[in-house]
């Protein structure tokens, strides 16, 4: 399968960035341990490039009967929550 769009996301913070390591290792299965970088788990290979305000995240590859909507449903749902911040 080809590479999925990408996801973007501004106003990332380290902290943020912490706390969104730690999920996509524990929901996801990819273990993120550098700023940029690559890994595989379960068939999935994904991309990221953390720049402190700026997270792009990219599926480049996956099992051919996972279609990138489905994917990039999983990842965003993954992250987004832990951009929220409050008042």
């Amino acid at each position: 399968m080809s590479a999925c769009p990408p996801l973007n996301y501004s106003g990332v913070t380290a902290d943020q960035w912490v706390a969104i390591k730690a999920a996509v290792a524990a929901k996801i299965g990819i273990t993120i341990t550098t700023d940029s970088g690559t890994d595989t788990a379960r068939g999935f290979t994904v991309s990221w490039a953390y720049k402190p305000g700026s997270l792009t995240v990219i599926c480049i590859d996956s099992p051919w009967e996972d279609p990138c909507l489905f994917i990039n449903v999983q990842i965003d749902g993954t992250i987004r929550p832990l951009l929220v911040t409050s008042p």
